[in-house]
């Protein structure tokens, strides 16, 4: 049998109905109590809708998902315009969420390498449109065997592991999230395997021909010229390490890290530490792993805990976070990107992967939503009660 879903309509019309005998035998405490209830359902209702679950965003969701899937089978050589269209609408408003999310503006998490690769990856398109001739065809060769690196390494390895990434289609931040993690690796795919295709619509620009077996994924003569060009893995692992080198001088020696400190080290004119406005991509990842400071200072659990809560962090525990960052870029590059450039078959199994992942993400939310969440909200709204209770039960 399967799941009988109660809207929260229904909810409230059966904790009336059920209420009815309490209030009549308890009194007023007890109508107040149902009354609360029943605010606090409507309260949770109302700021679903505020964010976008309501029938004209899901409508339009589930309409672009369908858009997607049928441009990428009709009219594979055209998908990149769709890319390009898609992110005029998209990235402008979830910057417009970000800058207005609490507790702290989330702006500055577009300075994340993923993000910055789809930003410079629109720039160079829109350009390219505008003056097909701005870049020389040699420095062209070089840009897209990064991308194509960069696609199907550590795009393809975010969609898999990172858990905002999913078919929401009422959030328009999870569904960018999906957007600049998924699409480029299907516009890739396109590009790198159905080439004959994409060129006759669109001839010189993508130069990204590998119907005569000269793309290398290594340098053919040695890992002494892996930053020589001409390679796959050599030229994606060389615009990482630049964004890398970037993200940690931001971070580190023009205050990056200090941001989103509860307790800042800057001063203000009065001497007092400035207030915190910006997060940082950094810190709202370890804060969800709030036991590293005892993995990684060797603190007592408690006190490693508050510093995650206070957004203190050292730059030792940053230093390690960007290690394991680099370290889980290059073992994408060696898995997925490799199986995806040397492979059709393994690209094709790869994105069917990624779509079904991102699908089962998106179902276990809406799942929450319409069986668990309201319950939730009321006994997180009424812990202290419910715990006075059970010490007095």
């Amino acid at each position: 049998m399967g799941t009988v879903v109660v809207p929260p309509t229904e909810l409230i019309r059966s904790i009336r109905v059920q209420s009815q005998s309490k209030i009549a035998k308890h009194g007023s405490i007890d109508a107040e109590t149902v009354r609360t209830v029943l605010r606090k359902v409507d309260n949770v209702s109302s700021r679903l809708r505020n964010n976008g679950f309501n029938e004209n965003v899901f409508t339009l969701g589930v309409s672009n998902c369908i858009l997607v899937t049928y441009i990428f089978a009709a009219y594979p050589q055209h998908f990149w315009l769709l890319y390009l269209l898609q992110s005029l609408y998209l990235i402008p408003a979830k910057v417009t969420n970000s800058i207005k999310a609490k507790p702290l503006n989330q702006v500055l998490y577009y300075l994340d390498f993923c993000w910055m690769m789809n930003f410079t990856g629109i720039t160079v398109l829109f350009i390219q449109i505008a003056n097909p001739s701005f870049m020389t065809r040699s420095v062209r060769e070089e840009l897209m065997l990064a991308v194509c690196g960069i696609s199907f390494g550590p795009l393809v390895a975010a969609t898999a592991c990172l858990p905002f990434v999913s078919v929401s289609f009422h959030d328009i931040n999870e569904m960018t999230g999906l957007f600049i993690h998924l699409l480029p690796p299907l516009m890739m795919h396109i590009i790198f395997w159905d080439y004959d295709t994409v060129s006759k619509a669109w001839p010189d620009y993508f130069l990204l021909d590998h119907s005569n077996n000269d793309i290398n994924f290594f340098p053919t003569e040695g890992f002494r010229h892996l930053f020589a060009g001409g390679n796959v893995f050599g030229n994606a692992l060389f615009v990482y390490l630049v964004w890398f080198l970037l993200y940690v001088f931001w971070m580190l020696a023009l205050g990056g890290i200090d941001l989103p400190r509860a307790v800042r080290h800057k001063k203000g004119m009065d001497r007092l530490p400035v207030h915190a406005k910006y997060d940082t991509v950094f810190h709202n990842t370890m804060g969800g792993f709030p036991f590293m400071g005892k993995v990684i200072l060797g603190l007592p659990l408690d006190r490693s805990n508050m510093k995650a809560k206070a957004n203190d962090y050292e730059v030792k525990e940053f230093l390690v976070y960007m290690c394991a960052h680099l370290i889980l870029v290059v073992g994408s590059l060696l898995t997925f990107g490799k199986l995806c450039v040397e492979s059709k078959k393994g690209s094709i199994g790869v994105l069917i992967f990624l779509v079904f992942i991102a699908i089962y993400r998106g179902a276990k939310r809406y799942t929450y939503y319409a069986t668990q969440m309201y319950g939730k909200q009321i006994i997180k709204e009424f812990k202290a009660e419910l715990e006075q209770q059970a010490k007095v039960e």
